[in-house]
């Protein structure tokens, strides 16, 4: 009965000890792209609007064709000079 009860508690321990590991393995596998220097199109395009909000190039983003709701660019240009880092934080 004592290896019965060991068998049991040893078996989650490995379930977790593997999915621990399973999540360390896809952190480790995105991390990377984290610091990539690429942005989807429509994030770069809405980087843009929302740096033209924050140093007031058009802060009504009237030159502008915008088909999306303004609030997150608003949002996004608070962060500017907040974060303003040569690695483009801001943006993402």
């Amino acid at each position: 009965m004592a290896q019965a009860a060991d068998g049991d508690r040893s078996r989650p321990f490995g379930f977790r000890l593997a999915l621990i590991g399973l999540i360390l393995l896809g952190v480790w596998l995105r991390l990377p792209g984290i610091w990539a220097n690429t942005f989807h199109a429509d994030e770069a395009l809405f980087a843009t609007w929302a740096r033209h909000i924050a140093v007031w190039k058009d802060p009504l983003l009237v030159s502008q064709l915008v088909d999306k709701p303004p609030l997150l660019f608003y949002l996004q240009a608070l962060f500017y000079p907040l974060l303003a880092t040569p690695a483009g934080w801001p943006a993402r």
